[in-house]
Formats: C-alpha cells, structure tokens, sequence
C-alpha cells in the first residue's frame, strides 16, 4: 500500500523538489486534486500522489526530479504525475 501523507508532509515534499532543481530558471507547478485541497483548503485527506499541470517544456526535468527525490519519502517514483490532466 502507497504511503499517505499530510499536508504538513506536502510541503516538506515540494520544499525538497525545489531544493533538487537547478535555481537558475523559474519554473511552474500547478498543483490539482487531493495536494491542492490539503495545502489550500486544510482538507484532513491524505494522498499518496500530486496531480501537477506542467508546461511541457518543462515536464520531463521536474518529473526527473520528483523521480529523483522519492525514495526520501517513501514515495513510488510516479508520486508526481500529470494524469488527470491527460484524462481529459
């Protein structure tokens, strides 16, 4: 069964992800679903995945680096993923 974490823990996640990226370009994540609605909102609704909207020129480094960075929260190497918008 896939780890469910807390907003608390989304944070730490996503301060990781940006650590993990290179500072020289700016980047955008849009965060969808069940992260946005703990981040957001103070849902008590946990997740195992981010739905992310990415810019695809951007899309294959930050997947990387969410792949990179999943093992330190045990974590699959899919945790972030753009599903739900290609569900579309």
């Amino acid at each position: 069964m896939a780890r469910l974490l807390d907003a608390n823990e989304w944070r730490l996640v996503l301060t990781r992800l940006s650590e993990t990226l290179p500072t020289t370009t700016q980047r955008r994540v849009t965060v969808i679903g069940g992260v946005a609605m703990a981040l957001g909102y103070g849902s008590r609704r946990t997740t195992s995945d981010a739905d992310v909207i990415l810019r695809p020129e951007e899309a294959s480094e930050i997947l990387a680096a969410a792949a990179r960075i999943a093992d330190e929260f045990q974590l699959p190497a899919t945790w972030m993923n753009q599903n739900a918008v290609q569900a579309e």
